[in-house]
């Protein structure tokens, strides 16, 4: 048996911590705009999430895993982006950035499956 992509795996754990953090920040938002645009950012994460843990058997390369290392940089974004909600297009655009490097990971991940 394959042995899982210790690379996905990371990528998958990051995907759900910023899911879990838009998932808490919902807690603290009282406008329904900002409400909808949180689920919506959660919904694109969850998609993704989806996606890793199909490829999760893909090869490792030292490609993939710096762009995982750059996710993981662009974490810190959208964790700043959350604690300041009354910014949403903060958050949609550092969600945006952040979603680009996880899908960018994700299409190398797909050539190596």
């Amino acid at each position: 048996m394959p042995s899982l992509n210790t690379s996905l795996r990371e990528l998958q754990a990051i995907l759900v911590k910023q899911h879990n953090k838009l998932n808490q920040a919902l807690d603290d938002v009282t406008d329904a705009g900002t409400a909808r645009t949180i689920v919506r950012e959660m919904q694109e994460i969850t998609h993704r999430i989806t996606l890793v843990g199909q490829l999760l058997f893909a090869r490792q390369t030292a490609a993939l895993r710096e762009k995982v290392d750059a996710v993981k940089q662009a974490t810190g974004k959208v964790a700043k982006a959350i604690q300041t909600l009354a910014n949403v297009q903060a958050l949609l655009d550092a969600t945006t950035d952040l979603l680009t490097l996880v899908d960018d990971a994700i299409d190398l991940a797909k050539t190596l499956a």
